[in-house]
C-alpha cells in the first residue's frame, strides 16, 4: 500500500514539473516575440525635414537632411521634438551635472549633442542666462518659464 502512495505522490511531482516546465516556456516564447516587435519599429518617410543648422560637426556642408539618416517613428517623434522647441524658440535650462538634465537630453537619442549645442543652456558655464532658473531642468520660452522638471519627448508637443 505504502508504494502506491508514492507512485502516486511521485506522478503529481512529474506533473506540476511539467506544468512549470510548460509555463516557462510559454513565458520565453512571449519575451522573444516582444522583442522582435521592437526591432521591427515602423519607417515613415521623413524627406523634406531639415533642422535648420548643421548637427554633423565632421562636414560643414553636410545638409542636416534626415533622409541621410536612419528614418523611423523614434527618429521622426525626435526630430518633431526639435523642429517644434526652434520654432517655438524653447530652451531647456539646466547643468551637465545634473541627473535629470542628462535623462532629458538623453531623451534625444542619436541628436542629443545636436540638443545639448543648441537647444540647452548650461547654467555653469553662462549663469547670466540661467535668471528665474531655480531648478533645473527648467523649459523655457523666451523668458517666460514654461515646464520646470524633467519632461518625456511624448509630452512636450
Amino acid at each position: 500500500m505504502a508504494e502506491v502512495k508514492m507512485k502516486k505522490g511521485n506522478r503529481e511531482i512529474l506533473i506540476l514539473i511539467a506544468l512549470g516546465v510548460f509555463f516557462i516556456t510559454i513565458a520565453i516564447l512571449l519575451a522573444i516575440e516582444s522583442e522582435k516587435n521592437c526591432e521591427e519599429i515602423e519607417t515613415v518617410d521623413c524627406s523634406n525635414v531639415f533642422l535648420g543648422v548643421c548637427f554633423d560637426s565632421e562636414s560643414l556642408y553636410y545638409k542636416c537632411d534626415i533622409i541621410k539618416q536612419e528614418c523611423n517613428v523614434i527618429t521622426w517623434e525626435r526630430v518633431s521634438v526639435i523642429k517644434y522647441l526652434q520654432e517655438k524658440d524653447i530652451k531647456i535650462y539646466g547643468t551637465k551635472r545634473c541627473i535629470w538634465c542628462e535623462r532629458q537630453i538623453e531623451e534625444f537619442g542619436q541628436f542629443k549633442e545636436y540638443v545639448s549645442e543648441n537647444l540647452f543652456i548650461d547654467c555653469d558655464i553662462t549663469p547670466t542666462r540661467c535668471k528665474n532658473v531655480e531648478s533645473t531642468p527648467t523649459w523655457k520660452q523666451g523668458d517666460k518659464v514654461i515646464h520646470v522638471g524633467y519632461k518625456p519627448l511624448s509630452e512636450i508637443i
